[in-house]
């Protein structure tokens, strides 16, 4: 099961690494990656609640 989680938590965290310095040069661009980490870690946290 944890194996399962480590490939989306891996691509979330790199894009909240690109989309810190894109929400100062491209704001909508860095916004919209930044709600796309949300959507991804949302399920995932609900996973280890339940763990």
């Amino acid at each position: 099961m944890l194996s399962v989680a480590v490939l989306p938590f891996g691509f979330s965290i790199k894009i909240q690494i690109v989309s810190l310095p894109a929400l100062f040069k491209k704001p909508k661009f860095g916004m919209a990656m930044a709600i796309t980490r949300t959507v991804i870690m949302l399920p995932l946290s609900l996973i280890f609640i339940q763990l």
